[in-house]
């Protein structure tokens, strides 16, 4: 149990090389999740890219019932 690790939070944050160090150029909001997975894909097929996150928000308990979902962003 030494290495669990239960995340309660995520986000994803591009970073930029500048030629001499790495800078933020945009990050997604905080989501109250995991991050299990994301994709830059055509999520809604109109022909621009949208990011496509994976977010698991609550675990399987003893009588809870695990909750996922799809957060998709907007590219622009």
């Amino acid at each position: 149990m030494q290495r669990y690790r239960k995340f309660k939070q995520s986000r994803l944050v591009s970073m930029l090389w500048n030629g001499f160090a790495m800078t933020e150029s945009w990050r997604t909001a905080n989501q109250q999740g995991y991050l299990g997975d994301y994709a830059l894909a055509d999520a809604d097929n109109d022909g621009t890219s949208e990011l496509a996150m994976a977010v698991k928000f609550k675990h399987k308990g003893f009588i809870d019932k695990p909750r996922s979902s799809i957060v998709i962003f907007d590219m622009r």
